[in-house]
């Protein structure tokens, strides 16, 4: 059985989470935002679980996944408080890419400005000049 990395990020999990959280940030090292975003994309537009492994012990367990969702009633409380000039800010323990991938997208509909979301940040670097930055300073400049 070749492990996966979903798989692989579990086992870590159950260490520690101070041992699975960064690692899990370098599973996209060498994509780029957009390619990220295509995957992201993809993604939310699943109708169906994922199937996945994972181990038990030294087991391998079959499980399905469930894509994320949009959830419409946070939708609708986002938009009715920006409406009513009330800034809204998400705060995540997830990559603050990813998550501004899907909240500050239009087609999603929540609407949450890009600087306004705020996580576990990815270094990022520019292949051709080898300059190091983030995505929230590229919003920011």
């Amino acid at each position: 059985h070749k492990e996966s990395l979903f798989s692989y990020y579990y086992r870590l999990c159950e260490l520690d989470d101070m041992v699975c959280y960064p690692w899990v940030a370098q599973v996209f090292s060498g994509f780029t935002l957009q390619e990220l975003k295509g995957y992201v994309d993809e993604l939310m537009a699943l109708d169906k679980p994922v199937p996945a492994t994972y181990y038990e012990g030294d087991v391998v367990k079959n499980l399905d996944v469930n894509p994320p969702k949009i959830f419409t009633g946070q939708k609708e409380l986002y938009n009715k408080l920006m409406e009513n000039g009330i800034e809204v800010y998400v705060m995540t323990a997830a990559s603050e890419e990813l998550v501004r991938m899907v909240a500050s997208d239009p087609k999603y509909g929540y609407n949450v400005k890009p600087q306004n979301v705020i996580g576990v940040s990815l270094l990022l670097k520019d292949p051709k000049s080898g300059e190091l930055t983030t995505a929230r300073k590229q919003i920011t400049a």
